[in-house]
């Protein structure tokens, strides 16, 4: 009974003590939510591409980029843990694109988890909340 007791505390000690890896801030989604930004007034589209270029290079490598259409997308890159350790099973990349006019930016942060080799689509919103934070104070304020 006592071997009993000790295998099922260590059991459930092992499987709460193992956590898949999935942020906290994660959530399972069909698609990512987009974000807005409309320009601040007397920014040109030239200046606010060439900021939010920097801004998404500093975090993503950019996989494809057509400036004239006004439309940025990067290739899916590891996430990073609060020490700054590779998470090789949660990856992100941003898709960020002009609004005809040139006068608003959107863009979004998709993220995958991966669960036994199975990507699953969603959201982290504290990877969202740092490419919004970054494009609304450099180039104008966010769209509610």
């Amino acid at each position: 009974m006592k071997r009993m007791l000790l295998f099922c505390g260590f059991s459930a000690w092992i499987l709460i003590g193992c956590s898949s890896g999935k942020p906290d801030t994660f959530a399972a989604l069909a698609d990512a939510r987009w974000d807005g930004v409309i320009l601040r007034a007397g920014m040109s589209y030239d200046d606010a591409w060439q900021k939010i270029v920097y801004i998404i290079a500093r975090r993503f490598d950019i996989e494809m980029v057509l400036k004239d259409e006004g439309y940025l997308r990067t290739a899916w890159s590891f996430s990073k843990d609060k020490n700054g350790r590779v998470l090789e099973n949660n990856r992100d990349r941003a898709i960020v694109k002009f609004t005809a006019d040139k006068k608003k930016v959107e863009f979004k942060v998709e993220h995958q988890f991966n669960d036994r080799d199975c990507w699953i689509a969603g959201a982290d919103t504290s990877a969202s909340n740092q490419v919004l934070k970054g494009i609304s104070m450099s180039v104008g304020q966010p769209v509610k």
